[in-house]
């Protein structure tokens, strides 16, 4: 099934285009997303997958199962991306990113693979992807970081690539859509029973291997300065919800 195809034509059905989730976003963030977006289109890059939450990691070894109340779709994005973005938008950086793996990592290593880098680890959710019709999809795990604020301590420039290679994963940029009621249904089957059976069977077919392979960003033009004070509450060409309520419940 193509790319993105919950939103447009698949098959037997049409699904709308989702509304954006932006309600959380600051007026400069958005202008990031917006500056991501223009570089990946211009490099032909599409989304990697579109998929949908299905428990958060609640300490070491537990989870917290949740049903979805929106999508995520899914962008492979690479270091030469993130500077250009910050680059076109005079400075301000995507709010966040995530390195999605087919397996779960020890928490403690995925702390440390956000060390150094100008990202902090937040949480890690399961998620599966929507195009995946099995009656109990293959699980994939996305671990977020989120950028940090100046005081902030552990920050650095190292790789955000490197940190992806050191969990095994793919770094991409998550886009949180709204649900349209027709997705697929949600897995029926409890997440710990899944995430055993999976685990002792690894899945089978994997995400695009590797954001280093992605093609470097075409330069994006400067956003000029009159947008910055005309716009206030600009809606970018996807959806994303900041952290606020992220860990809540």
């Amino acid at each position: 099934m193509a790319l993105g195809a919950y939103y447009r034509s698949v098959n037997s059905r049409a699904i709308a285009e989702p509304e954006p989730q932006l309600g959380g976003l600051g007026t400069q963030d958005q202008f990031a997303v917006q500056a991501l977006r223009e570089i990946l289109e211009s490099s032909a890059i599409k989304p990697a997958a579109v998929v949908a939450p299905w428990a958060v990691q609640d300490g070491s070894v537990d989870w917290r199962s949740q049903l979805p109340d929106h999508n995520l779709m899914l962008y492979p994005v690479n270091d030469a991306h993130m500077r250009e973005v910050e680059r076109s938008t005079f400075g301000t950086p995507l709010p966040a990113v995530g390195i999605l793996t087919t397996t779960p990592v020890v928490l403690t290593k995925a702390e440390e693979s956000f060390d150094d880098t100008p990202y902090g680890f937040d949480q890690v959710e399961a998620v599966y992807r929507l195009d995946d019709q099995k009656a109990v999809p293959t699980i994939y795990f996305l671990y977020w970081g989120r950028h940090r604020e100046p005081s902030d301590a552990g920050g650095g420039n190292s790789s955000l690539q490197s940190a992806s290679s050191m969990l095994g994963g793919t770094l991409v940029f998550p886009l949180e859509l709204a649900r349209t009621g027709q997705e697929r249904p949600h897995p029926a089957v409890g997440f710990e029973l899944a995430l055993s059976t999976q685990l002792g069977q690894q899945p089978s077919a994997a995400l695009p291997a590797s954001a280093a392979l992605v093609p470097a960003p075409a330069t994006a033009k400067k956003v000029p300065w009159w947008i910055w004070t005309a716009v206030g509450g600009v809606a970018a060409y996807g959806g994303y919800r900041w952290w606020k309520g992220r860990k809540a419940g």
